[in-house]
């Protein structure tokens, strides 16, 4: 498993943390559901204000010093990490670059299985939707990603905009006056992924939000996600996530009974899963 959890807590109304001043061997993603503190990273005088439906990273082995401004509740997982998880690099000290309305959808996800007895897999596919919309938000934002040269940052926006689309990396690299094979190199340069690896992650992270907010069946995500052929879609996914996408959607859709009701040929989409597995 490419995350470790070390530990998951969660505390409501607290009006002071009980470590304010540390520096931890584990990262942490603190997420918070209500109130507000102010935090500061050793070796930085800039102070940073975190509210309600933020998530704030503390990496391994910074310290960190934070106090309570209004009553906070939060949740907090401890983790590690392979250094070769595809969206581990592109994490940065201090907030996270999720809308506030997906990170409340997490905390109303997080809250319903805090209460679960069994819930170490489900809390681990919930972290890695804190990954995959943090690496999704930083390679859209165009202005945070101030090392990207212009001809990659072209790139990136645009299979950010047609990931859905049959990708031609011979027009695209010609868009950026590249040849396909410049643009390969530059391009693993610069983002240390290739450009099929940065697409499927891409596509994935989109096909994983369909699947656990969306009634539609798998084989319209594939489509809607480039790819024409559900079966190749299906293997690919599991082979990224470790679990087929009609099985995460059970799983979710099992911790979570006020979220849409799954469609009639869900079943058989399943049974069709299990027979090629």
């Amino acid at each position: 498993m490419r995350i470790k959890q070390i530990f998951y807590n969660t505390f409501t109304n607290r009006d002071f943390f009980e470590q304010e001043s540390a520096k931890r061997p584990w990262d942490v993603f603190l997420i918070i559901s209500a109130g507000s503190f102010r935090f500061t990273f050793e070796g930085s005088n800039e102070e940073h204000i975190a509210e309600e439906n933020e998530i704030v990273y503390f990496p391994a082995n910074v310290r960190f010093r934070r106090s309570v401004i209004q009553p906070i509740s939060f949740h907090q997982f401890a983790f590690s990490a392979d250094l070769t998880h595809p969206f581990y690099k592109r994490l940065q000290p201090g907030k996270l670059n999720i809308p506030k309305d997906h990170v409340k959808r997490i905390v109303e996800n997080m809250q319903i299985i805090a209460r679960l007895p069994a819930n170490a897999e489900l809390l681990h596919h919930n972290i890695e939707t804190i990954f995959v919309e943090n690496h999704l938000r930083q390679k859209t934002a165009l202005p945070t990603v101030t090392e990207y040269p212009d001809d990659i940052l072209q790139v990136i926006q645009y299979m950010n905009d047609h990931f859905h689309e049959k990708i031609d990396m011979d027009s695209l690299a010609a868009q950026v006056h590249l040849s396909h094979v410049g643009l390969l190199w530059k391009f693993k340069r610069y983002t240390q992924y290739t450009l099929s690896q940065y697409l499927t992650m891409i596509r994935l992270g989109s096909a994983k939000n369909m699947l656990l907010h969306t009634n539609l069946p798998v084989n319209e995500i594939a489509a809607r996600c480039g790819y024409n052929n559900a079966y190749y879609f299906s293997n690919t996914f599991r082979d990224f996530y470790n679990i087929t996408p009609t099985q995460m959607r059970k799983e979710y859709l099992n911790s979570n009974h006020d979220v849409f009701q799954p469609l009639e040929n869900e079943q058989e989409e399943e049974k069709e899963e299990d027979e090629r597995q």
